[in-house]
This record gives structure tokens, sequence and C-alpha cells, in this order.
């Protein structure tokens, strides 16, 4: 009888370890729906909510597209110089949180649309893997994923809102913000819906390099791919005039075309080299990474991410603040030109400070930085809505000295009726 008991108790212990364990997993890998909503609840998150809603919806009715920038905030400008090139653009980090830096909750369906409120028209996805889904089988082994890590690398994102913890194909992060973003960005409800829209994806890390072969690479970057599909009807490739655009074929075009070009398109920049698709077979358009990217982003200065410095000649930058803040005097021309044919995107070291209007306006009006992205949701960027910035238009022009000028298409001259052969037909002379 007492054997009986200790077995059923053995039992017992073992079916209570396994539901647990059960739960465990299934928190890791599915999530539970009510862990998601919870958070919502929270007094924090509502105050965080209504701040913003304060902030962007008060100010929202004064967006205005690019094509009212050209008409009255670019005057100076003529048609050779309304090169993409020649305009900054008002970004957000950190896509599809809110924010506070504390613990900043993952809520793209808010986020999103109010991102798109505040002006953003470039987007920074900035994709890592999470080291506790390492090892947890194929499905989640190094998955990309939106994160925010602080200067030391640790995760900074509230757990209320990372349900489930390890992202699958099944519940992609970056599918869920794409999908978000494909149906806000270019709805009637945006002042501005028409101007183009960048997608830079700044991955922080790669997975480690096998031994052999680049399966591990191709499935991480197929993967990020999967997840831009909701955009893929609004990017180019071959659909605009002059050549062919995916797989960073006409990086140096890209940038000159006018930027009428790109209305109401999907640009998607990139630090990260995504050339190994090049070798391979079998991956669809939409699975693969090095197709969708039509501009690579380098460093000369400091390497960010997984950055990689340039090999040739590069059309794309991503740089920080202090190095250019730094730029010896006899260099800043030199600076100053390279922007003129670079498009840079420039982020603070520390990756939640604020960079300060000082350094904004110097990196934006004394170099020509095309991008600062800031965090949306911080009012310590309430600056960028200054007339002189961002307050109406999401691009605004570069100074005039800082602009990139295209050779204007030669046009022959007329000839002169004394060069006139007729086509080739003599005529017979007079007598």
């Amino acid at each position: 009888m007492k054997d009986w008991v200790t077995h059923l108790s053995i039992i017992l212990v073992g079916f209570a370890i396994g539901m647990v364990l059960y739960h465990i997993i299934t928190q890791r890998i599915d999530g539970f729906e009510n862990a998601i909503q919870d958070f919502k609840n929270k007094s924090d998150y509502k105050k965080q909510r209504q701040e913003i809603m304060d902030r962007f919806d008060a100010i929202s009715s004064k967006r205005r597209g690019f094509e009212d920038m050209l008409a009255n905030g670019a005057k100076d400008m003529t048609e050779e110089e309304q090169c993409f090139v020649n305009f900054h653009v008002l970004a957000t980090r950190f896509t599809g949180f809110i924010g506070p830096n504390g613990q900043n909750y993952f809520d793209p369906e808010f986020a999103i649309p109010y991102a798109l409120k505040a002006g953003c028209r470039a987007f920074m996805y900035e994709i890592d893997y999470k080291e506790d889904c390492v090892g947890g089988g194929e499905a989640v082994d190094y998955y990309p994923t939106l994160v925010i890590r602080d200067i030391n690398g640790r995760l900074i994102v509230n757990p209320d809102t990372s349900s489930p913890m390890c992202l699958s194909d099944k519940n992609s992060n970056i599918l869920r913000v794409s999908q978000i973003l494909r149906n806000n960005a270019f709805s009637n409800t945006n002042q501005n819906a028409s101007d183009p829209l960048v997608v830079v994806l700044y991955l922080h890390r790669l997975p480690p390099a096998e031994r052999t072969g680049n399966k591990r690479l191709l499935r991480f970057y197929s993967r990020i791919a999967k997840g831009l599909r909701p955009l893929a009807d609004k990017t180019i490739d071959s659909i605009l005039q002059g050549g062919i655009y995916s797989r960073q074929k006409q990086e140096g075009s890209l940038l000159i075309n006018n930027i009428k070009t790109y209305e109401g398109r999907v640009l998607v920049f990139c630090n990260a080299d995504t050339s190994a698709f090049r070798e391979e077979k079998g991956y669809a358009q939409y699975e693969d990474l090095d197709f969708l990217v039509n501009l690579r982003l380098t460093y000369k200065q400091t390497q960010l991410g997984c950055t990689a410095s340039p090999s040739g000649a590069s059309f794309g930058g991503i740089e920080t603040v202090t190095s250019f803040l730094i730029t010896p005097p006899d260099q800043v021309i030199n600076a100053c030109n390279d922007l003129k044919l670079r498009w840079t995107v420039c982020l603070g070291t520390d990756p939640l400070a604020i960079v300060e209007k000082d350094k904004f306006d110097k990196l934006s009006s004394s170099y020509g930085v095309h991008c600062i992205p800031i965090q949306f949701y911080n009012d310590g960027y309430s600056y960028v809505y200054d007339s002189k910035l961002f307050e109406k238009w999401s691009y605004i022009p570069k100074p005039k000295s800082l602009r990139y000028r295209k050779l204007p298409i030669a046009v022959p001259a007329k000839q002169v009726k004394e060069a006139d052969a007729n086509g080739g037909q003599l005529r017979k002379p007079e007598v």
C-alpha cells in the first residue's frame, strides 16, 4: 500500500512539473493573450500614452506633404537640386515602442500611428536576437527581434509587452510592425501620406558564423525579409525610370533621383552586408533581404552594430554623433562634400540619451547629415518642431551650400539655317 502511494505521489509530482514546464514553454513561444493586454491597465502605461496623445493630437493638423514643401518651403531649390539626397527627413528610433526609457512599452498599434502623426517618415528597425532563445529549436533560434538595448547592451523592454519572449514566424514583431506601418503610413488620415517612407534596418548583431556555409545567417536575414512582406507592394525595384534598384544596384542614381520619384513608395536601407544571397538559390524575392535592400549603410569613423567599413564607393552611411562633432577643422569641408552624395543616418553612442538641440542643429546645418532619429515619444525632442525644422514638413531642404547639384540635361542648340543640309538633299545650284 505504501509503495502504491509513493508511486502515485511520484506520478502526481511529475505531472505537476510537466504542466509547469509546458506553461513556461508556451509562455516563451506562443504567449498568453491576457499577458499581452494586462499592461494596458497599468497607470504608467496610461500616463505615457496620454502624454503622447496630448502632444501630437494638437499639432498633427499642421503637417503637410512634400509637394507643399517644394512649393512653399524650398523656393530656392532649382529642379536639378530636388534630389532625394538633398533633404533631411524626420525619423524615429525604436519603431513600435512608446517609452518611457526606464521600461519601454512595445505597443505598435499605438506607437506607429502616433509616430506618423508626429511627422516621422523614416523608421529605424533596431534588430537583434535574444540569448535566452538561442538553442530553443530552429523555430526560435537566433530569431530577429525588434529591441531596445542600453549603452551596456542590456535589454530595456517592459517584460509585459514582450510576450512571447521567444519570437518565431508565427509571431514576428518585425512582421507585426511592418503590417501596422503599411496600414497607416499611406492612409488618407495622414496629411502627408504620399511622402516617401524610409525603413532603416539597423542590425545590432549577426548570428555566429558556422564552420561551413551560410545557412544560419541566410535564415536570419530571410526572416527579416519575410517580416517586411506587408510593405512589398510599396518597395522599389524596377518600377522606376532609370533601371533596377534592387540589390543596391544603382545606389548613386537612387539618391539623385527627384524626391517626387518616390511619392507613396518605400525605400529600404540596411547596415548589414546581405550579398550572400547572390550566391544562393531557392529563395523567393520576398525571402531575399538582399533583393529588398536599396541602399547599404557603412561606416567610416565609428562602428555601430554589425556595420562594416566600405570596401569601395559608399553612398550610404551610419555614423555616431561624436564622430562628426570631433572632425578636425581641416577635414570639415571634406566631410560636408562626402555627405552631398552619401545618405547618412547619425546616432548617439548612448541609445537612450537625447541628442541635444545644438548638436542636432550643427549636424544638420553645418555638415548636412540627412537623418538624426529621435525618440518620438520623448518630450526632450520637442525642439524638432521648431519652424526652422520639422514643424510642418517631414522632409526639409538641406542648406544650399551642402546640396548635391545634378547636372541639367543638355538640350542641343537649334541649328542655324546656314548649316541646314535639308536632310542630305542637295539643291541644284542657281545659274
